[in-house]
């Protein structure tokens, strides 16, 4: 069977990791993420199986992978996006003042 490659990307705050895999043409996001889970280097990564994306954009993890695509694993967000926003809001204004 004909082999594709496909590269996966981490980023944490301080350093981004990007590792390529060859895949059997066909093969899915599951397939990718069991291998990356194998892979040594991806050992640390705290990837949530919900929050994968390919090429900037959110799949499930039955989405058909392509040569070349780029599979993005998402790490789970430390605070809620609405939280964040009100504390730097509230920040922002006790500086102010």
């Amino acid at each position: 069977m004909t082999q594709m490659t496909i590269t996966a990307v981490y980023a944490l705050p301080e350093a981004q990791s990007e590792i390529s895999l060859r895949l059997e043409q066909g093969a899915t996001l599951a397939d990718a993420m069991a291998q990356l889970h194998a892979h040594p280097e991806c050992q640390g990564w705290q990837v949530d199986a919900s929050a994968l994306g390919v090429l900037g954009k959110v799949r499930p993890l039955n989405w058909a992978l392509a040569e070349g695509d780029r599979v993005e694993c998402y790490r789970p967000l430390e605070t809620d996006p609405k939280t964040a926003r009100r504390l730097r809001a509230t920040a922002q204004t006790n500086t102010q003042g």
